[in-house]
């Protein structure tokens, strides 16, 4: 697979474990997100909003990743991701201390 560039991640904080995690993303959309089983990762979210895009969140209550990933070809810019991200999800699952990380799964 071909990225546009590295994997990127963002940690932040939220009081939602991760039944209501799932819960609260799948009812502000404007993604679908399923929850996945993994002997290696554990249990994550995966969404993928849209040709070459795949979003990922792993961790546990409080501390979340988001990880972010792109293709050359995405068909969605990552400046959407990141204003949809900033203005519609992270205020609806009420998270904080939002920043980059390395902690990629």
């Amino acid at each position: 697979m071909t990225t546009a560039g590295p994997v990127n991640a963002l940690a932040f904080d939220s009081g939602l474990d991760f039944d209501a995690l799932y819960d609260r993303l799948n009812e502000v959309g404007p993604w679908e997100w399923r929850g996945t089983e993994s002997d290696t990762y554990g249990d994550y979210l995966t969404s993928r909003p849209a040709e070459g895009v795949t979003l990922r969140i792993f961790g546990g209550k409080p501390d979340w990743v988001v990880q972010i990933s792109l293709r050359a070809d995405a068909a969605l810019p990552r400046d959407e991701i990141d204003r949809l991200l900033n203005g519609r999800i992270f205020p609806a699952i009420g998270a904080q201390n939002i920043r980059p990380t390395d902690t990629v799964y």
